[in-house]
């Protein structure tokens, strides 16, 4: 069996015997360089990747803004009646939905410019 066209060969019983065989083929049928990903990188495209990348920052985002509205409730519940402490949680639980809204935007708007370059549909 030729591994990675170079012309080093295993014998198939050492192959199976290491769980190659049943993951990249039978030893008839040989390896293909193209089926075996050497460097561990990911086998989608440049916009997938990115569209990736962007949708785990939108949801770190919308963590991020409910946990700032569950502290502002916390805040707002522990004030005993502190005026100036009531207003600084009123504000956070405000400013927390203004960032929950931008990001629910956001990924509206990441959704949107992906069908667009695409040609797919919207959801």
């Amino acid at each position: 069996m030729r591994i990675l066209g170079l012309g080093f060969s295993l014998p198939a019983g050492l192959l199976s015997a290491a769980g190659f065989a049943s993951a990249y083929g039978e030893a008839s049928g040989g390896w293909n360089v193209d089926d075996i990903n050497v460097y561990g990188l990911p086998d989608s495209t440049i916009t997938g990747i990115i569209g990736g990348v962007l949708m785990w920052l939108l949801a770190i985002f919308g963590v991020l803004g409910v946990i700032g509205f569950l502290v502002s409730g916390v805040m707002y519940l522990i004030s005993f009646g502190d005026e100036n402490m009531m207003k600084r949680a009123k504000n956070g639980m405000m400013y927390s939905i203004y960032g929950i809204i931008v990001g629910l935007m956001g990924l509206i708007v990441i959704r949107a410019a992906y069908s667009l370059l695409d040609g797919g549909a919207f959801f």
